[in-house]
């Protein structure tokens, strides 16, 4: 299996970059347990919420037997990880958009699997980083040096991104007993898109010569309209333009 972790976007990573990626992977397994052995049971719900509306069932891991019955010609899996709703609205974005279209969005929340090590890694990140937003509203000296610079550098760098790809193998096991057939799509909040100051246009070009995606406005100082990945980028502008031109919300 190739290793993510030593080539992001076709750029390789420094060894030294790349033994800090493992040993952040290796604090975890340490803190939360290693399960990548186990095999977990999968079962289809209804969701509570936006089942009737959308067609959406839940794929719940780690719960016990229950109905598998996965269309593997129409079924698409929605994925998110429940930190916060700007996650949430792009995965109900996603979601509405392929059952307009006529395919059956399975709802799959990876921050709902307590019993996981997935979970649990995603539940830290999480605690983390509402730690730093609220310390950042708190103090302006630790939102000038430490979490304007955090966001607005840090988390694009390619050695985070090696570091999050390591990570990312803890949580492969909760996908064991899914059908590998089943398209998936992840979601982020779509932080280019949203508003920072009365001058932000809303609108995300790429820059010429990284393909990473910026804000059009020449104000823009928020975290919102930093550059962040191509993927992440296209990923949003995807949810919400299928959105806007298929779904009947």
């Amino acid at each position: 299996m190739t290793d993510r972790s030593k080539v992001i976007f076709g750029n390789e990573i420094s060894a030294r970059a790349y033994r800090k990626a493992v040993a952040g992977k290796q604090k975890y397994i340490k803190k939360f347990g290693d399960d990548s052995k186990a095999d977990y049971p999968v079962k289809l719900t209804a969701n509570a919420t936006l089942g009737e509306m959308l067609g959406v069932r839940d794929i719940r891991v780690a719960e016990g037997e229950g109905e598998t019955d996965f269309d593997l010609e129409k079924g698409v899996i929605v994925g998110n990880i429940r930190m916060g709703f700007g996650h949430y609205r792009i995965s109900i974005a996603m979601a509405s958009a392929a059952h307009a279209l006529g395919y059956k969005p399975y709802w799959m929340d990876l921050n709902s699997f307590k019993d996981t090590t997935c979970t649990k890694v995603i539940g830290a990140q999480n605690d983390l980083y509402s730690l730093g937003s609220r310390l950042s509203q708190k103090s302006r000296l630790f939102n000038k040096l430490v979490w304007e610079p955090l966001n607005y550098e840090g988390f694009r760098q390619l050695t985070y991104n090696a570091a999050d790809q390591k990570n990312a193998e803890l949580m492969a096991p909760v996908f064991h007993s899914i059908p590998k057939d089943i398209p998936s799509s992840a979601r982020t909040s779509g932080r280019h898109r949203q508003r920072c100051t009365p001058a932000c246009s809303m609108s995300s070009t790429p820059f010429p010569t990284t393909g990473r995606w910026r804000c059009t406005s020449p104000r823009a100082r928020c975290i919102w309209c930093r550059p962040v990945s191509p993927i992440l980028a296209t990923a949003s502008s995807t949810a919400w333009q299928k959105r806007s031109s298929s779904s009947p919300c």
